[in-house]
């Protein structure tokens, strides 16, 4: 068996699982019927379509030629990871003054070629932008400030 459109492979079996896994996880709902419907009729329908969509996308990858799947580069999903968990850990130490540069600092680096001085005008930006909207107009409780 020969995979000729891996992305429409990949998709359906995406699909596919996570409709597989909702039919399973409300098998306990009671089901009614289609005049009196209990808490289970419309979620199963609903995956069963969605069950059947992923079946005809894996099909359909097994038929008709497409474009392989690009090569897996980890560093844009290390470096996004790395930001987030960067955030969480510094946000409260030292405020959203540091922590919003250094955050964009760090996942902007899944991208190569950018450069270090445009790198700090986008985290300065986007943390100025950030700091107005969250802290400013919504009034969220985000230590601004180191020790704060």
């Amino acid at each position: 068996m020969k995979i000729r459109n891996p992305s429409d492979f990949g998709a359906g079996l995406l699909v596919a699982g996570i409709a597989l896994a909702f039919l399973i996880a409300g098998q306990s709902l009671p089901l009614g019927s289609a005049s009196e419907m209990g808490p289970g009729w419309f979620p199963r329908h609903v995956a069963g379509l969605a069950l059947a969509a992923g079946a005809w996308l894996v099909i359909r990858s097994l038929l008709k030629d497409g474009n392989p799947l690009p090569l897996f580069r980890p560093r844009p999903l290390l470096a996004v990871a790395a930001a987030v968990m960067t955030f969480s850990v510094s946000i409260n130490p030292l405020g959203f003054v540091v922590a919003g540069p250094l955050t964009v600092l760090i996942a902007s680096t899944a991208v190569s070629g950018t450069r270090l001085l445009a790198r700090w005008a986008i985290s300065l930006a986007v943390t100025l932008i950030a700091a107005t909207i969250f802290i400013g107009a919504l009034g969220l409780n985000i230590p601004l400030w180191p020790g704060q």
